[in-house]
């Protein structure tokens, strides 16, 4: 019904990884924004690689380390306002546009290459 849907505005619903189920079947979303809600982890995202717009801030998010990895295409991501205990610096370099808290603990990638990244996940490796 909505397949060809681009852009998806799901803000203070109180959403938590249970509700996230349909909005995964939506292949070329482009934009996503489920800020101020209860997600406290992309997981559940990760099927959506066309994503190059999205905001999470203000969610339970306590790890983007391998963001650059689930959306390859991103552009834009708002992480402000959750409790982030890791963030690889690659995504600085990687991704055009990061907001982000201050007292974030970074991950030491100063100069990215690939031989020196991080893995990604074993479940993520056959898409990539």
């Amino acid at each position: 019904m909505f397949c060809g849907l681009s852009e998806l505005y799901l803000s203070n619903l109180s959403l938590k990884e249970r509700d996230s189920g349909p909005i995964c079947e939506l292949e070329f979303l482009e934009v996503l924004d489920i800020s101020y809600n209860k997600f406290n982890t992309l997981y559940s995202f990760i099927f959506l690689k066309n994503l190059k717009h999205l905001d999470i801030g203000n969610n339970q998010i306590n790890d983007a380390e391998y963001l650059i990895y689930y959306f390859p295409y991103i552009e834009y991501v708002d992480l402000r306002g959750n409790p982030l205990s890791k963030v690889n610096n690659s995504i600085f370099n990687k991704i055009e546009s990061v907001l982000i808290d201050n007292t974030v603990k970074r991950t030491r990638y100063l100069e990215y290459d690939k031989k020196d990244a991080p893995s990604p996940p074993k479940k993520l490796k056959r898409e990539l």
